[in-house]
């Protein structure tokens, strides 16, 4: 799976365009009373007509794709031009077709002044934001090859401070285990051992160039790594052993490579699975912060401990994060659960009771309802979950996994998804509940999300599923 970020990033900048017109139209009307002392007769069809010139400057100017690169000279040059041919396309509408009536001539200068100040002081400190986190989010690369080329193709990679991709370990073929570093990337493992260690790490994609392995040993790279749901690029000399697989051409810090994968996404679709996901993740955690005012006081009632149960899960290609529920269990449940493993109903690296002993009155109430769910809306909110995706599970089951387990971790982990509304609690083998997982993944789509969403509606309102 490939989670391009540039869609997200033009939505982002178009997002901030259409704030600072709006600042700025508005803070027009003020300079207007200002100067002339009264009020302008602009109304709110005269902001339309605006947002609709912005609209058509961002169709037209495409000038977005390098931003993160661009300097602050160069973004000041894009925001005058963007600025003037505002102008042009506002100018012609008002007062060429006369789109809107009744405007004046210089509440709309201001607002092209304040924009074109506004929009580009915006800009550069969405620039400098999205440059601060993406060391944190940056899709990281265990880089397979040997030492020849290891420190110049890491210096390809991580030279451009705005990428989103950077090389955070190597396997080499020659190491011997000792402790040592290349162009400052620590070398964690040798081939045979570096399946191992991405399936126990934050692995993103798997970069390997091998110019002495032969066909199989490349094969088997590839597989193995594709099994835990990792993107695979290939600095090859071949492709008999990608033809299995999405291959997409591409250059890989300079080089000409292709990329492999089971599944390739649409990075349109996806920023609009994101746009979903920030509002379901608004809406969602207005409401969880009601039902915590009235359900808080009654989960403290019914049983000692806090209103929120809080658990290290783990996300998208290994990481983790803290998942927040509403406690439905005693405070010592994690304790507790070692004396029920004896009775777990299912096979595999999950665990289920029926009856569970755990958990409290009230939790049978809100497991039932799924009220139990809703602080995840935060964790939607924050990006770290999605509302439509795979169960995330937690850090001890991870740890148990098989390297094809780690696959269903390819896509971010969801508060609902396939496995939820295929009859959860009938489902006793972990290997199907990885199968579902997988299924969705290799064929997801916002219409397939879409289906989902109502399936989840239906099962909770029927009240199937949970125990």
């Amino acid at each position: 799976m490939l989670e391009r970020k540039g869609g997200l990033v033009s939505f982002y900048i178009f997002v901030i365009d259409c704030l600072m017109l709006t600042a700025a139209y508005f803070a027009s009307f003020f300079l207007y009373r200002v100067v002339r002392g009264r009020i302008s007769e602009n109304g709110v069809t005269a902001l339309v007509v605006h947002f609709l010139s912005l609209l058509i400057v961002e169709i037209l100017s495409a000038g977005n794709s390098r931003f993160l690169r661009r300097r602050v000279f160069d973004e000041l040059v894009v925001c005058f031009r963007n600025a003037v041919l505002f102008s042009l396309i506002l100018a012609f509408l008002i007062f060429v077709i006369h789109a809107v009536d009744d405007v004046s001539r210089m509440v709309t200068l201001f607002t092209i002044i304040l924009y074109f100040g506004l929009d580009f002081l915006a800009r550069i400190l969405l620039k400098a934001m999205l440059q601060r986190r993406a060391g944190h989010q940056s899709d990281r690369i265990l880089l397979c090859t040997d030492a020849v080329h290891a420190e110049e193709i890491i210096r390809n990679f991580n030279s451009n401070p705005a990428s989103y991709r950077r090389v955070s370990a190597v396997a080499l073929p020659e190491w011997t285990q000792e402790k040592m570093d290349i162009a400052g990337v620590p070398v964690v493992s040798d081939l045979p051992g570096m399946f191992r260690w991405a399936r126990e790490q934050i692995v993103d994609e798997a970069v390997l160039f091998l110019p002495d392995s032969d066909e199989e040993e490349m094969k088997r790279c590839i597989d193995e790594f594709e099994s835990m749901g990792i993107v695979v690029s290939v600095i090859l000399k071949d492709l008999d052993s990608a033809r299995n697989y999405i291959v997409s051409s591409s250059v890989v810090a300079g080089y000409p490579a292709v990329t492999l994968s089971r599944s390739a996404m649409n990075p349109n679709a996806l920023v609009f699975k994101r746009i979903a996901d920030l509002a379901a993740g608004f809406l969602g955690s207005i409401a969880a912060a009601v039902l915590f005012l009235i359900l808080g006081p009654v989960i403290r009632l019914d049983s000692k401990g806090p209103v929120l149960f809080k658990q290290k899960r783990v996300g998208r290609n290994g990481r983790f994060f803290t998942m927040y529920k509403f406690r439905s269990m005693v405070s010592d449940a994690e304790e507790k659960k070692k004396s029920l493993m004896e009775q777990n109903e299912i096979s595999g690296q999950m665990f289920k009771v029926t009856d569970d002993p755990r958990i409290t009155r009230v939790g049978k109430f809100l497991r039932r309802t799924s009220l139990d769910e809703f602080p995840q809306f935060f964790n939607i909110l924050k990006g770290d979950m999605s509302l439509i995706g795979t169960r995330p599970p937690t850090v001890d089951e991870f740890m148990k996994y098989e390297e094809h387990h780690k696959r269903r971790l390819s896509m971010k982990p969801g508060l609902t998804g396939l496995w939820q509304v295929s009859g959860r609690s009938e489902i006793t083998d972990f290997e199907e509940v990885v199968r579902l997982d997988c299924q969705y993944i290799d064929n997801w789509s916002p219409a397939l999300d879409l289906r989902i969403f109502l399936k989840t509606i239906a099962v909770v309102f029927r009240r199937k599923g949970s125990k």
